[in-house]
């Protein structure tokens, strides 16, 4: 969107605005007192008036007292273990502050503590008609508890206008807080030590009635020491039995196979086995072995008597013979001997065999009998282990539970984290109070001070436009000017004065840029658009440019467009008038130049909006762009009144009919935030040109800017507006 026509800005179109007033606020505070000087005065009177008891009761006299509490980072080290307990960390411990303070005043410490006060301690805080519950509270409330910085202090502090009773308020509310820490400290220890006592007996008599189990068994099983690292003898008997018993079942198993070896019915190896054996024996047999001796000796003497005989000779053959003889008999002896021989190794093998089997069933026995007697014995005797496991056992777990007893027996005695660092103290003189008059002194000055600073902040927080430096810090663009309201003759003059201003602007306009449509709009009803736009038509018209007034208003039409002033009583001309309106031009399809021409030649500088018949727009706009090139064939400016920009869609329309565009923005009736929105709406639709105008600005008391300029053009002498100050300053 272009900016601003610069012709319009090279000479301020209209009386420049009033500069600040040298006040450090964009605004005159003088001019907000007057402006709301009756809320200034109803604010300073609220507060004089509410000041009074508020000084009565700060000029009462007020009593404090202080107890300290201290907070420990670390519990003081036992007797069980040598070691403090320490909190980790600051940010633990000044959660662990933190929670103290939180509960020192709570209800069930603050009650317990009211309640141990005597009665006459409890007068002088317990108000009249106020039930105890209810004091109690307000001791809640009254509590002043902080913890003290860079210590392991917190105070706990009671305010009041009698010191009677307040030290032994706050001592009763500190120790009703430290004897409810223990005991939330070490929570139901009476109970946890009758419980610990409970066990202690129990672990007691469970150790008595397994030691006199365990003495029993000794003696059963004929023991004097029953511990882990002693064998069971009876396993060890029985180990040795079942060796024996193993190396019998061998032994026995050796005699069957030797049997069995020389059994003469088993087989004919076992018979040979046993012939061999036989002959073993007979080869060792000394008799035998004597008459064989002496049997080969006698062989021995024939054979070398007959060895030079020859084989015929009879010598020889009673030799030979008598040889024969003697070779059976030797064989008949050993023949004879092998039968004896064979008996006795069978009857020994059987012996051998009868013997282990009688030795393998009689170990057997006995390691039947030893297992018997070694399962009970094992029985007894690790029950007895077991026993004594157990009693170990309970006699540990009575050291621990006898450990705990005597911990929670010193520790409930002992300080703790918590405990009292210093009483409160009966005061002596009070800390504050008296100098009611000082106090209703200074509460008027502060009610004076914010009754004067209550509309200067009204006026600060004012979101309106009220003059046009707002209106150009705002969009960061020159105003094309301002019109001060009417209100009387000095008022009138100087608005008379600031149209003329804006009418040579146009006119500049016009002549150096050849911009003929200027479409006037408002942000919102009723702002002056139609009053701006028939002045303006009338200076122009004044300073020879021809220029017609086009009311296109069709939400809120002003009968000023129907007639002139001679005409007013015309009733008649009035009538005429309406049928010549811009919107039965629109409305006429069929209507030619000639039409327009006739008409345009009976206007008197306006063009009424016409007959609507009850329509809020304006009929078939499209065809205002061919009644515009119209009308510029008999005018040489077109102002049109447009409705405000916000509420009618016609207006949208006409801006792209019209060289310039200018928004009228009525001082103190619309809020920046609005003009923003409206500005940047109207960016959207890209005219030509821009530009705005502030209507009505107001003038209010006490804006001696504002004053001396009307002054001027009221009277036309110069009014000096140099301060006392500045005249001292610079002469």
């Amino acid at each position: 969107m272009n900016s601003i026509i610069p012709q319009i800005n090279e000479n301020s179109a209209a009386t420049p605005p009033p500069k600040n007033t040298g006040s450090f606020l964009p605004i005159n505070p003088l001019v907000s007192i007057w402006k709301h000087i009756i809320l200034s005065i109803l604010v300073m009177v609220i507060i004089s008036l509410a000041g009074i008891p508020i000084a009565f009761k700060l000029a009462n006299e007020q009593y404090s007292v202080q107890a300290v509490v201290m907070v420990a980072p670390r519990f003081v080290k036992n007797l069980k273990d040598d070691q403090e307990f320490e909190i980790q960390s600051n940010s633990q411990y000044r959660e662990f502050v933190q929670q103290q303070v939180k509960t020192i005043n709570r209800y069930d410490i603050v009650e317990n503590a009211y309640k141990k006060l005597p009665d006459e301690i409890k007068q002088t805080w317990q108000k009249e008609n106020e039930s105890e519950r209810q004091s109690i509270e307000r001791l809640q409330g009254a509590l002043n508890i902080k913890p003290v910085p860079d210590t392991y202090q917190i105070t706990v502090g009671l305010e009041g206008h009698k010191k009677a009773g307040l030290a032994e308020i706050v001592n009763a509310v500190v120790n009703s807080f430290i004897e409810k820490y223990k005991n939330e400290e070490f929570y139901g220890s009476d109970q946890r030590v009758k419980d610990l006592e409970n066990e202690r007996e129990r672990l007691n008599n469970d150790i008595h009635d397994k030691i006199n189990r365990r003495t029993k068994l000794a003696q059963e099983l004929s023991v004097t020491t029953l511990n882990d690292s002693i064998i069971n003898p009876y396993d060890q008997l029985l180990t040795n039995s079942k060796g024996a018993l193993a190396e019998a079942t061998r032994a026995r198993i050796v005699a069957e196979t030797q049997f069995s070896a020389v059994d003469p019915k088993n087989s004919v190896e076992s018979k040979q086995t046993l012939d061999a054996m036989a002959r073993e024996i007979i080869i060792k047999d000394n008799g035998l072995n004597s008459l064989k001796a002496s049997l080969y000796q006698k062989r021995s003497d024939l054979l070398a008597k007959i060895s030079p005989l020859g084989k015929a000779h009879p010598a020889r053959i009673a030799a030979e013979k008598e040889l024969t003889e003697i070779d059976e008999e030797i064989e008949h002896a050993s023949e004879k001997l092998m039968v004896p021989m064979r008996k006795m190794i069978l009857d020994q093998r059987v012996s051998e065999v009868k013997r282990t089997k009688e030795v393998e069933e009689n170990l057997k026995k006995q390691v039947e009998v030893q297992s018997s007697t070694a399962s009970q014995f094992s029985k007894g005797f690790q029950e007895a282990i077991n026993l004594g496991a157990d009693i170990d056992r309970s006699r540990k777990q009575l050291d621990s539970v006898q450990d705990r007893l005597d911990y929670l027996s010193l520790e409930m005695q002992a300080p703790g984290f918590v405990r009292l660092f210093s009483a409160a103290q009966t005061p002596l003189s009070p800390y504050k109070g008296g100098g009611r008059k000082k106090y209703i002194l200074l509460i008027g000055l502060a009610g004076v001070f914010v009754g004067l600073a209550v509309p200067v902040g009204i006026d600060f927080l004012d979101p309106r436009i009220r003059f046009v430096r707002d209106l150009e810090q705002l969009l960061k663009l020159p105003s094309l000017g301002w019109i001060i309201e009417r209100k009387d003759e000095a008022t009138q003059t100087l608005a008379e004065d600031q149209i003329m201003r804006l009418a040579a602007s146009l006119e500049r306009d016009f002549k150096n840029h050849g911009t003929r449509t200027f479409l006037l709009t408002a942000i919102k009803q009723h702002s002056g658009v139609s009053t701006l736009t028939l002045e303006l038509a009338a200076e122009l018209t004044n300073l020879g440019i021809k220029t017609l007034a086009v009311e296109a208003n069709a939400m809120n039409p002003d009968e000023r467009y129907l007639m002139d002033e001679d005409e007013s009583h015309n009733p008649k001309t009035k009538k005429t008038a309406a049928r010549l309106g811009l919107a039965g031009m629109l409305a006429l399809e069929d209507c030619d130049k000639s039409n327009h021409s006739d008409q345009f030649k009976k206007l008197s500088g306006k063009l009424q909006i016409g007959e609507l018949k009850g329509r809020r727009h304006l009929p078939q706009i499209q065809g205002f762009k061919a009644i515009l090139e119209d009308i510029k064939n008999y005018y040489d400016v077109v102002l049109i009144d447009a409705p405000p920009i916000r509420l009618s869609s016609d207006t949208e329309s006409l801006i792209n009919y019209s060289d310039c565009t200018l928004l009228v923005v009525e001082a103190e009736a619309v809020s920046k935030s609005k003009v923003k929105q409206t500005v940047a709406h109207l960016e959207k639709l890209n005219p030509n040109s821009f530009g705005t105008i502030l209507n009505r600005v107001q003038i209010h008391r006490g804006d001696k800017q504002m004053k001396n300029l009307l002054n001027e053009y009221k009277t036309g002498d110069r009014t000096t507006t140099r301060s006392r100050i500045s005249k001292l300053l610079w002469n």
